[in-house]
């Protein structure tokens, strides 16, 4: 007997969701029991389960698809929770640890919001260096900001998520997210850049741009946390910085123009503005990630003489290329679905411009758009001035971070194309809420499109995010 498939509010070991009332699930494998005579569920503050703080007991109450967890959450605490089983043929069997950790809650924010009106029309980057005399044993990063966001630290990424934080109605709500950091004696550097997306940008049936501000801005909490549980904190306030990013134009619809140019930017001093921090809330949604990679497969010379990249799949997300061209040559690409007469075409998107724009700084490297996506299966390229391959590019394909649960196959290829058509379909669409199309100018939650496909979807991959 084994116990698997461990989760807390149908996610797996969630750091910083909106969790309410933890509901705690699991699978048992290799067994010849038919049923679960007994289960017990326990909560400590330690993987090793010496500081336990809730306890079932051994109860024929419970059942392996929902446990809730009814005992008050800490703010910015790790929960560890293990199973233990009793099967109806004496076979018994206790889980390993899983786990889940809470945001923030009702913790006031110590962070302010901050942004800069003498750059209120570039895509900003905010900056902020620090220095620490120790290494921290855990380390957090609370923060949202609008409309997108990028999180740096150090010069890396921080995460694997886009369009953060995610596409809701702002007027009601607006997630936060958490990240693990690792914050080690010495000089540090936190970047973090804007974009306008949903929040800003040219977004909705009437084309509309501020839809729900007319400001970048954002907000944040750094807590390190020394081996002796000590807290010391960096915020967003205004000890930061702030200049124009590299992201010189960025929309949903329209696609991104990329000029890496930000680390000779003029700095000014971030401004305090005015935020609603009021409608903060930890993450609902899981994130949108590059969930899969796919090659392209042929590079097609048209008779309209375009250079056109032809991936082989449909898909939403981008192209991330290899760029080894002298500083000031200018990468252009459009994004489109088919091709007419053997050329590119695009006017299926109607006012969609669904292009990215890129101006090398002569230093060779992979680039890719950051705060955009495209729904396509060709890519027209212009200047490159050196002989283009294959192996350059790569398509990301960019949907909700759900776990497929859900496989058939037939003897029928037709009917295996069909199913694999219904897959596309969602992951196409299924970037952070449910979408009627990715291409286009349109790629909203028409609640119609997804009530129709909903059934199916819950068959694809673990819906309940999407549908619950």
């Amino acid at each position: 007997m084994k116990i698997t498939g461990m989760q807390t509010n149908h996610l797996t070991n969630p750091l910083g969701y909106a969790l309410q009332t933890p509901r705690v699930s699991f699978q048992v494998t290799d067994t010849g029991a038919k049923v679960a005579e007994f289960i017990r569920i326990q909560v400590a503050m330690d993987a090793e389960f010496d500081e336990i703080v809730y306890d079932t007991g051994k109860s024929p109450e419970l059942t392996t698809i929902g446990t809730d967890l009814n005992f008050s959450l800490k703010p910015r605490t790790r929960y560890y929770w293990q199973a233990e089983v009793w099967g109806d043929n004496g076979e018994h069997a206790v889980s390993d640890a899983a786990w889940f950790e809470t945001a923030k809650m009702d913790e006031p924010w110590e962070g302010r919001w901050i942004g800069s009106n003498k750059l209120k029309e570039t895509n900003p980057m905010l900056v902020k260096e620090f220095e620490t005399d120790k290494a921290y044993k855990r380390s957090r990063i609370y923060m949202t900001g609008l409309g997108l966001y990028e999180l740096y630290l150090d010069g890396e990424r921080v995460g694997d998520e886009y369009l953060a934080p995610g596409c809701t109605d702002y007027n009601r709500w607006i997630q936060y997210q958490t990240y693990e950091a690792e914050i080690k004696s010495g000089p540090h550097r936190i970047e973090v850049f804007l974009a306008d997306g949903w929040y800003m940008g040219r977004f909705g049936l009437d084309h509309a741009v501020n839809n729900y501000g007319d400001q970048h801005k954002m907000i944040l909490e750094l807590v390190m946390q020394d081996a002796k549980g000590n807290e010391e904190k960096i915020v967003s306030d205004e000890s930061w910085e702030v200049a124009a990013g590299d992201v010189v134009f960025s929309n949903i619809y329209d696609g991104e123009t990329y000029v890496p140019t930000s680390n000779r930017s003029a700095r000014y001093g971030a401004e305090l503005l005015d935020g609603p921090t009021d409608r903060l809330t930890a993450r609902y949604g899981q994130p949108v990630v590059v969930k899969e990679e796919i090659r392209p497969i042929e590079i097609i010379h048209t008779p309209a003489g375009e250079t056109v990249i032809d991936m082989g799949q449909n898909m939403a997300g981008f192209l991330r290329f290899y760029c080894d061209e002298p500083k000031g040559t200018k990468i252009y690409m459009q994004f489109g679905e088919v091709l007419q007469d053997g050329n590119f075409y695009r006017d299926n998107l109607r006012t969609a411009k669904a292009e990215f724009t890129y101006i090398s700084d002569g230093i060779s490297k992979y680039v890719q758009p950051h705060f955009t996506y495209y729904g396509f299966r060709y890519v027209r390229v212009e200047g490159f001035t050196k002989e283009i391959t294959l192996d350059q590019f790569t398509g990301c394909a960019l949907y909700s971070d759900l776990e497929q649960t859900g496989w058939i196959t037939t003897d029928n290829e037709k009917v295996n194309k069909l199913i694999q058509n219904a897959m596309w379909g969602q992951k196409c669409n299924y970037v952070d809420i449910p979408t009627d199309c990715p291409q286009r100018d349109e790629r909203m939650g028409w609640t119609a499109d997804t009530q129709v496909f909903s059934g199916t979807a819950c068959f694809n991959m673990d819906n309940h995010s999407h549908a619950a």
